[in-house]
């Protein structure tokens, strides 16, 4: 019987993870015009946010990253997907590790 390794939660389980979604910011681009506003991805190893001023466009980039993932045989945890909006100067964003805000304000 062949041996598996598994290697959640490990060191090089974010590298392996942004190995694999490589590619994620192209999906989410393809087929627009380049006048466009396109949207902004942010990964941090396999959690990722995808930003943009229009709620139509996010959830266009949802559909988007599902069907990219699907080919790879992944799917998006419903519990944790939401398209929402969020104003970065009051509200801020936090994934794990990692805390955006607008420049002229101090993280929450």
């Amino acid at each position: 019987m062949p041996k598996v390794c598994n290697i959640v939660g490990g060191v090089i389980s974010p590298l392996l993870a942004n190995i694999a979604l490589h590619g994620m910011e192209k999906a989410i681009t393809e087929g627009m015009k380049y006048r466009e506003i396109k949207p902004i991805l942010v990964r941090y190893a396999d959690d990722f946010v995808i930003l943009h001023t229009d709620k139509e466009e996010l959830e266009r980039a949802t559909r988007k990253i599902t069907e990219w993932l699907k080919h790879m045989g992944l799917v998006l945890n419903p519990k944790k997907t939401r398209v929402t909006h969020r104003n970065l100067a009051t509200d801020g964003l936090h994934i794990p590790a990692v805390t955006l805000t607008d420049a002229h304000h101090s993280p929450l």
